[in-house]
């Protein structure tokens, strides 16, 4: 918290980027980085969208995660450029639950994934900078974590 703190300090607007559905990750994992949000959030009042992005993990060659999960969970990565052209469409698709694109989640895993993307974006859309509904935040804040 030492940067929010620090960029708060100096009302700088907030803009938090978060990857989920990582190789390894567990539901726990995702209730930890929603409570890291939601902590955000109540910092981030007068930040117009403050949480840019929280997207899914795409595994990229040459990376640790990408040979981790080759390894560890058999993803089988496209073999051409033709093949990863039609593989990135299928991962950026938001609504793809096709776990033999991310085999080191389940169902669960996903569907609570694709909830909490849900949440975040939701979110996200009451924070319009100093205009915004501080009580109407507050209370979604509060609305989220006691459902989590």
């Amino acid at each position: 918290y030492k940067v929010d703190n620090k960029l708060g300090q100096f009302k700088i607007n907030k803009h938090w980027n978060f990857m989920t559905a990582l190789p390894g990750e567990k539901i726990q994992d995702i209730r930890d980085t929603i409570n890291l949000i939601l902590n955000l959030a109540k910092t981030s009042l007068d930040s117009p969208y403050p949480f840019s992005s929280y997207k899914k993990y795409i595994p990229l060659p040459k990376t640790a995660l990408y040979e981790w999960a080759v390894k560890e969970y058999r993803f089988k990565p496209p073999q051409s450029i033709e093949e990863w052209a039609v593989y990135s469409i299928k991962f950026l698709n938001e609504n793809n639950c096709d776990l033999t694109l991310r085999p080191w989640m389940n169902k669960e895993l996903s569907n609570y994934t694709d909830q909490i993307q849900k949440i975040v974006l939701e979110l996200n859309h009451l924070f319009i900078g100093k205009k915004a509904d501080t009580n109407k935040i507050l209370k979604k804040i509060k609305c989220i974590e006691s459902n989590i």
